[in-house]
């Protein structure tokens, strides 16, 4: 539901999610959702590194990682640049900065660390989104990852971009970045986050009673529920697993 409270910072990812993105939006976005065993996550933490250090000795210009502050505790989103399509046929930027032998030996610690892994290519939709050049990289995001009905979604990419962000710059929101699912899962799901500077944030009132009122925001919150369903999450970012240039 877009009604409660948690839309104060609710909408907004990893859905990606950086101050790279706004400043210089890459084409695509690789979201790898990782489920990490709770006995093994020191261990993937270190393998995280080493796949930081090679993506970036191979020229990587963005690995973001977060970790999940509500919801699964042990999930973590690993959120990548990818230029085209085209690149995913040639060698990646964790193949060009490292052996094939070191690739292969990372990757077999790191399988045994995890429960699963879920991967989607997406779409980072600048007209749904505002960032203002500088703001600096959250500590900590919250995600909207709302599933829209597929007959509703030309109304709902609408209805967001004409209605609602007008209503969080309105009410002082610091920036939404927006991304869709192309491969990998529903291509009616859409992704949203802003920058939690602190839980504080998400008591009194929520940006789009301040932008719209409590009737207009119940009236915008109505719309925007009949036409999609939303689970709200909390990620933390973690620099040193990241790649991130400010």
């Amino acid at each position: 539901m877009w009604t409660n409270k948690v839309i104060a910072t609710g909408l907004g990812l990893v859905t990606l999610s950086l101050t790279a993105m706004a400043q210089n939006t890459p084409t695509l976005l690789n979201v790898a959702r990782v489920q990490v065993k709770p006995d093994r996550l020191g261990e993937f933490m270190d393998v995280e590194k080493q796949y930081t250090a090679a993506y970036k000795k191979g020229g990587g210009t963005l690995r973001a990682v977060y970790r999940s502050s509500a919801g699964n505790p042990f999930e973590f989103l690993v959120i990548s640049a990818i230029p085209n399509y085209a690149a995913l046929d040639g060698k990646s930027p964790y193949a060009k900065g490292t052996t094939e032998t070191e690739l292969a030996r990372m990757a077999a610690r790191r399988d045994q660390c995890v429960d699963g892994v879920r991967t989607t290519y997406e779409r980072p939709l600048d007209a749904l989104s505002f960032n203002p050049p500088g703001t600096p990289q959250p500590s900590r995001v919250t995600v909207v990852r709302a599933t829209v009905r597929p007959e509703m979604v030309d109304q709902y990419v609408a209805t967001v971009k004409n209605e609602l962000m007008p209503a969080f710059k309105k009410a002082g929101l610091t920036g939404i970045l927006a991304r869709r699912v192309e491969w990998g899962g529903s291509q009616n799901v859409f992704t949203f986050r802003v920058p939690l500077g602190k839980f504080a944030e998400l008591d009194g009132d929520n940006p789009l009673v301040k932008g719209l009122g409590r009737e207009g925001a119940a009236k915008l919150g109505a719309k925007l529920s009949s036409m999609s369903s939303a689970e709200f999450l909390i990620y933390t970012y973690v620099p040193e697993l990241s790649l991130v240039q400010q």
